[in-house]
């Protein structure tokens, strides 16, 4: 199908569900900010049913892991939320911890259009695909990002833990979701390999990145509709499906300072891991 013809669908989508929330709040059934249907797409959630479940149940093993390892979620503690999206996560954090300062970021800017709009409280902008961020060195308590690092290529993987080493405060938490082997037989049908090569691969090299086919095709077509359904100009060359095993968490993600504390896997919507990192 056409690449303008999807889009259009998207837009259409987008007034349909925009009508339906309407009438939703309007008899009491919802009293939240509802995101376009495009962008919440971007974040795998299908519908608003989903949009809220999935954003609950991978808050609460962040929320949880954070608080067993001491952040106090105070009027003192600065958490940023990276790769916000639209708020899935974030909707319950500031509901059940109001006393924090939020930050939040994101390459998209019509996500950051709608967390600002939604969510006043939270100083959000719209970062570029690699770093540096705006934030002060030692800013932080707790950083957390969900499926962010299930895209990046090793090389960019490292820019990011090098650059949350520089805005994590000394004793602060970097908790990161990934696509661990748990999810191995899920990407090897989403990119059509073998499952079997992809293990090979994960032995010899610990990582098994894919690029999305259809990307680069996207970047070179020029601006979408509407930004709402732009899911290709603001990411990088290198974005695509990317499995880590444990090996290569424990040789490569305790650089710069950080300590792994931990790795539960399948918590994040049965499918992705949890790796608990201390900055030392």
């Amino acid at each position: 199908m056409n690449q303008r013809i999807r889009e259009l669908i998207r837009v259409v989508l987008n007034y349909i569900q925009t009508v339906k929330v309407f009438f939703l709040r309007l008899f009491g059934f919802i009293d939240f900010a509802v995101p376009p249907n495009s962008n919440m797409r971007r974040t795998s959630a299908k519908n608003i049913k989903h949009y809220i479940y999935s954003g609950i149940s991978t808050y609460l093993p962040i929320a949880t892991a954070a608080k067993f390892h001491g952040v106090k979620f105070d009027k003192n503690t600065n958490i940023l939320d990276f790769g916000c999206g639209v708020a899935g996560q974030l909707r319950p954090f500031v509901k059940h911890f109001p006393d924090a300062a939020f930050h939040a970021c994101d390459v998209d800017p019509s996500s950051i259009e709608f967390i600002k709009k939604n969510y006043p409280k939270v100083k959000a902008y719209a970062n570029l695909f690699e770093p540096p961020l705006t934030f002060s060195d030692n800013q932080m308590d707790l950083v957390y990002s969900v499926s962010t690092f299930s895209h990046f290529d090793k090389e960019t993987i490292d820019l990011w833990l090098k650059e949350f080493s520089r805005v994590i405060k000394p004793g602060g938490l970097l908790l990161l979701t990934i696509e661990g082997e748990y999810a191995l037989n899920v990407v090897a049908s989403e990119t059509n390999e073998d499952p079997h090569e992809i293990r090979e691969v994960l032995q010899k090299e610990g990582i098994f990145y894919k690029n999305y086919s259809w990307l680069n095709k996207l970047q070179q077509r020029g601006p979408a509709l509407t930004k709402s359904v732009d899911i290709s100009s603001y990411f990088g060359e290198a974005y695509g499906n990317t499995i880590i095993n444990r090996d290569f968490v424990d040789k490569n993600f305790n650089k710069y300072d950080f300590s792994v504390l931990g790795i539960s896997e399948g918590v994040i919507c049965e499918r992705q891991d949890l790796i608990v990192l201390q900055h030392k």
